[in-house]
């Protein structure tokens, strides 16, 4: 065989080749060391996802949709009018509720009313019989003191008498005093008794009073049940605007106008952008050194694996297994080990210009201790 001769350009292919071989092979080599030392050092996952604290907003009252007012993606501010459910049934309870407080108002007036005329009737009672007894006594004490007097004259009468020293006519004029003063002691007697008497007049106007007090009572009674029902109504009636609970991002829509609803029922969900968070399903087995308030690297897949860097905020204090809808029940015998995963809140360094969105996948990576 004729020998093989290799032109001047192969020659020189060998060599170049077997040093970009060894090029790739150290790259693969340092980038190999750099991933274990990475995996080593740090906890990863790539069962993470972008969360929020959700608000679920629902209608307090039920009734028909008449419009709604925002639309998905919109940003709204607290208070902001969502939507409207009809208010026809409850501005008309609103009217008969006012109607029953106007009612129970003037029942609370009249029974306020007779109370006053009840006192006037017991002051002019009471000033009355006291008057009359005032007058009966000071009628009594001049009774009694003329009677003393009659008494002393009759005796001194007829003691002059029995000496002859006055005429039996004089003596006669001293009795019939003495008498008519005791007639008079027993008529003012009878006018005090009669005076007492009246004293029921009092208490006839106290029993009235005391009635009064009690219909004003219940009539205050009245008003105050029917007032709390009109604030039940004005309650409702402003129930009917459904309105932004805080600051946020409508992130769904579940109503349309002239749909049905009722109390609890799901109208819209919504979040605020300032509560965005990462929450990664960490094994169980990689647990080991990752506490509260380490670094994290987040390389977030819509932005192209892009990193950005947060902090650990919460290891959960349970498996999301014990979450679960229908949780595992082992207790009849039945059990594989499954590594469970504890869910771990992670808060984002979120850079300018960059927005995250709930349900954004993520690959995570927390540094141990």
């Amino acid at each position: 065989m004729a020998p093989s001769h290799k032109g001047p350009e192969g020659g020189k292919a060998a060599p170049a080749l077997k040093v970009a071989g060894g090029l790739v092979l150290m790259i693969l080599l340092a980038w190999g060391v750099k991933w274990l030392h990475y995996r080593l050092t740090h906890a990863v996952t790539d069962a993470a996802f972008v969360e929020a604290d959700m608000v679920t907003v629902a209608p307090l009252v039920a009734g028909h949709i008449l419009d709604v007012k925002v639309k998905e993606g919109e940003w709204v501010k607290r208070g902001t009018l969502l939507a409207t459910i009809d208010q026809a049934d409850y501005q008309a309870a609103v009217q008969v509720r006012r109607s029953g407080v106007k009612q129970a108002e003037r029942k609370r007036q009249q029974a306020e009313a007779a109370v006053q005329e009840a006192r006037a009737a017991l002051s002019l009672a009471r000033k009355e019989v006291n008057s009359a007894i005032a007058a009966a006594e000071a009628k009594l004490r001049a009774a009694r003191s003329t009677l003393l007097l009659a008494e002393k004259e009759e005796r001194r009468l007829r003691a002059l008498l029995e000496e002859g020293a006055v005429s039996q006519q004089q003596y006669d004029e001293a009795a019939t005093a003495l008498a008519q003063a005791k007639e008079a002691l027993n008529a003012a007697k009878a006018g005090l008794s009669r005076a007492k008497a009246q004293e029921e007049r009092v208490n006839l106007a106290l029993e009235r009073l005391a009635g009064a007090r009690k219909a004003l009572l219940v009539a205050e009674a009245a008003l105050e049940v029917n007032q709390r029902k009109l604030d039940q109504a004005l309650l409702n009636l402003a129930h009917t605007r459904i309105e932004a609970p805080q600051d946020g991002v409508i992130a769904a829509k579940f109503v349309n106008p002239g749909d049905f609803v009722s109390p609890g029922r799901p109208l819209f969900s919504m979040y605020d952008p300032s509560t965005i968070h990462v929450v990664a399903n960490l094994e169980e087995t990689k647990l080991k050194g990752v506490k509260q308030g380490q670094e994290v690297d987040i390389w977030v897949d819509a932005w192209g694996g892009r990193k950005i860097k947060g902090k650990v905020a919460l290891l959960t204090p349970a498996a999301a297994a014990k979450f679960a809808l229908i949780p595992r029940d082992v207790s009849a015998g039945e059990f594989t080990k499954v590594v469970q995963r504890i869910p771990v809140k992670i808060e984002i360094d979120l850079p300018d210009g960059m927005v995250l969105a709930p349900g954004m996948s993520v690959e995570i990576g927390i540094a141990r201790e």
